[in-house]
């Protein structure tokens, strides 16, 4: 069943059931791009990944919101389907199926999550443990992507369901990624790197990559209290990412750029991981100010409950598409970090 949410956030959850359902509903004409697009790769269309990240970001918007109705109903064909679990991304919806299960105050996706962590334990790694992203592409690139979505659902699956192996493997992705893909200097990631040349790739300080690890050191910090070291390395990414708060309370698509394009999806995802952690009793001195004009930001665009501003798809490391508009992995974080400011703080 779904609570009862603040009546503003109500439109903002409309759109995201809405975008959420027609990923889970492709129409001929979707299904047919996505042939053409097998087509001219040579691979083979393959089943489609009904739980790929931008649906993950839009059910935990939806988990955080309290709509653990919807979380079940839009999750029902999958779960019927025995479908398998494709890529690192899918544990994005192991952490909203983990939400869910907080919201409901029963344990309900016992059986789908420990799918989702078997599949981890066994997903190709490199020498530190950490999970590659793209193993069929025969390299051994780790995306920031991948660290901070297997790191959320680690993390929370450790404590939930008391598997000290998930907690291991939570904290090396994040501390491999800290340690082989950050730019000291600035104190911000790049998107990727590989282990084995100790080279990095793509911008760094891309809004989303840094999102995404944010978003996993957040879980694991507030998860984790007696490590001090990742608390650490939290903070840390938190002080230089607020450095570059924009005046209008958001970030831009890339961080250090302040005068360059907002990205609401990115700023909701930073916003997100920082209010988690705060309410947990970790933050950089002042975040509450900084988190309210970050709301602020994120409001002023919003239209008829469609989170506008978000930067489009990423096609790869280092090409960023110049699009910005309503997409859902905006629309799933927006909704989760508003959630979570009406909640908590």
């Amino acid at each position: 069943m779904n609570r009862e949410v603040y009546p503003e956030l109500e439109p903002v959850i409309s759109s995201a059931q809405e975008m959420l359902h027609a990923l889970q509903n492709p129409g001929m004409k979707t299904r047919m791009k996505n042939a053409l697009r097998a087509l001219k790769s040579g691979s083979p269309l393959g089943e489609r990944d009904r739980i790929f990240w931008p649906a993950g970001l839009l059910l935990v918007g939806l988990a955080e919101a309290g709509q653990t109705g919807t979380v079940e109903q839009e999750l029902s064909g999958w779960k019927k389907s025995g479908a398998p679990i494709q890529f690192p991304d899918d544990a994005l919806t192991g952490f909203a199926l983990l939400t869910a299960e907080d919201a409901a105050g029963e344990r309900t996706y016992g059986q789908d999550v420990r799918r989702m962590a078997e599949f981890l334990y066994a997903a190709p790694k490199d020498a530190g443990q950490s999970i590659l992203y793209n193993p069929h592409r025969g390299n051994e690139y780790i995306f920031a992507d991948g660290a901070g979505q297997t790191a959320m659902f680690l993390s929370r699956y450790s404590v939930r369901y008391h598997d000290q192996e998930a907690g291991r493997l939570a904290r090396r992705q994040l501390s491999e990624f800290r340690e082989y893909g950050f730019d000291e200097a600035a104190g911000l990631p790049y998107h990727a790197y590989e282990r084995s040349t100790r080279l990095c790739h793509g911008m760094i300080g891309w809004g989303r990559a840094a999102g995404w690890l944010m978003m996993g050191s957040s879980v694991y910090a507030a998860d984790h209290p007696e490590d001090a070291g990742m608390r650490e390395n939290f903070l840390s990414l938190e002080e230089a990412l607020f450095r570059y708060q924009r005046e209008d309370g958001g970030f831009g698509w890339q961080i250090p750029g302040i005068k360059g394009p907002a990205d609401t999806s990115g700023s909701a995802m930073i916003g997100w991981a920082a209010a988690q952690a705060m309410q947990h009793g970790i933050g950089i001195p002042g975040l509450a100010d900084r988190l309210t004009d970050l709301r602020v930001f994120l409001q002023s665009h919003i239209r008829d409950g469609r989170v506008l501003q978000a930067q489009g798809e990423c096609v790869d490391f280092g090409m960023y598409r110049p699009q910005f508009g309503s997409f859902p992995w905006g629309q799933g974080a927006g909704l989760a970090f508003l959630a979570r400011m009406d909640k908590h703080l």
